[in-house]
């Protein structure tokens, strides 16, 4: 059983607001509940679940609540939810933690779309990229759009919610690389402390963060393309790429 109190505080967690104010959000779909707990279960403190679903997390039986398809559609975020639903606890990752070792780090300015905030994230995974920063006007991290998106690779590098200037103190890069439509295609592997830094989706990167940067890359399409650009997303993912390569 789950009371309307536990259901109220679930459906409030939807709203940033809250999930500061309660320091909890919410993982929906078995396969983002199971990439989280096998990385870092301590985290995951309730799971709501379909009968189905039950020998799945048998393993973590005493986090389980059984609930019907009624209770989930009053819990989920999502049109379609996917059987499992589990409230996680906010753990911000040590701003004291020594970053020198790192050469490669991300920083998004203000990409507003969940969608490409949660694939960027879900890239930086792959591509081992330990330091990811968010900056102002970017989605928030816990949007359930964004943790969709991630498919539970948000646990697996350090995420940052940090003014430029501040990641600038803390990191200390050497080399400020930006992402922009006339930048250049040539592609150097990486020696130095670098920021990676990709802009919004509709004006690209702001002024300021164009001043700081000591050169700038892009991503060029044929001639006659008709799309007038990639979203960030998979321009952050493609350049990523071709750094892995070099």
């Amino acid at each position: 059983m789950i009371s309307k109190q536990k259901i109220s505080l679930l459906n409030s967690l939807a709203k940033k607001k809250f999930r500061d104010q309660h320091q909890r959000y919410l993982l929906e779909g078995v396969k983002i509940v199971q990439t989280v707990l096998k990385a870092n279960p301590e985290t995951v403190e309730d799971i709501f679940l379909l009968p189905e679903w039950v020998e799945t997390f048998q393993s973590h039986i005493s986090k389980c609540t059984t609930i019907d398809s009624k209770v989930l559609k009053k819990i989920s975020n999502h049109k379609n939810p996917g059987g499992v639903v589990a409230v996680a606890k906010i753990h911000p990752p040590e701003l004291m933690e020594s970053k020198s070792h790192v050469k490669l780090s991300v920083f998004l300015d203000g990409v507003q779309d969940p969608g490409n905030v949660g694939t960027i994230i879900r890239s930086c995974d792959w591509y081992g990229i330990e330091c990811l920063f968010l900056g102002d006007g970017c989605a928030d991290l816990y949007n359930s759009k964004v943790i969709q998106a991630t498919m539970g690779s948000h646990v697996g590098i350090d995420i940052f919610s940090m003014d430029f200037e501040e990641v600038l103190d803390f990191l200390k890069p050497e080399i400020i690389i930006g992402a922009d439509m006339e930048g250049s295609t040539s592609y150097k592997p990486i020696e130095k402390s670098t920021l990676l830094c990709i802009g919004s989706e509709g004006q690209g990167l702001s002024p300021r963060i164009r001043k700081a940067c000591d050169s700038f890359l892009t991503v060029k399409g044929r001639v006659d393309k008709l799309a007038e650009s990639l979203n960030a997303g998979i321009v952050t993912a493609i350049l990523l790429d071709r750094f892995n390569a070099l």
